[in-house]
């Protein structure tokens, strides 16, 4: 089973329902993947992916990258590094991260309750469908997921 039949499996596996509880101890939740770099993207095309998502997540910053095996992700052609984004929902409790090599849905405890796996999951999913949508759509490459992460 590849990576992508297990998270649809895990997503909408109702057989065996997930436990529920009046007060969750979860602050945070982030579901993601680490893929093989977008050969094709630039600084410039960060901008265009916001605009994929800016209607829910109107709020952007800028984060240190996360490495891999002791480098930062780089544009190969400048060496010039590429920074992890993050667009963050107006009520500051979900955001997408993005990096040349990862993308990440986080849901973080501010006010609201947790919303439970399959809202998350559902979410994420739909964030990932948009990426590999904006991929295709600007000829940046294929998606190609390397593992998978659930925190």
């Amino acid at each position: 089973m590849t990576p992508e039949e297990k998270m649809t499996s895990m997503s909408t596996a109702s057989a065996n329902p997930l436990p529920s509880y009046k007060r969750p101890p979860v602050d945070e939740v982030v579901c993601g993947f680490r893929f093989q770099p977008l050969s094709g993207l630039k600084v410039t095309h960060l901008g265009l992916l916001w605009e994929r998502f800016r209607a829910e997540f109107p709020i952007v910053q800028h984060a240190i990258p996360i490495a891999t095996d002791g480098s930062f992700p780089v544009d190969e052609s400048t060496g010039v590094p590429i920074p992890r984004i993050w667009f963050i929902s107006k009520a500051d409790n979900e955001l997408i991260q993005f990096q040349l090599d990862r993308f990440y849905f986080n849901w973080r405890r501010r006010t609201d309750e947790y919303p439970g796996y399959p809202t998350i999951i559902r979410k994420f999913e739909n964030a990932k469908n948009q990426l590999e949508t904006f991929a295709n759509d600007l000829q940046l490459g294929e998606i190609r997921p390397i593992e998978y992460e659930l925190t």
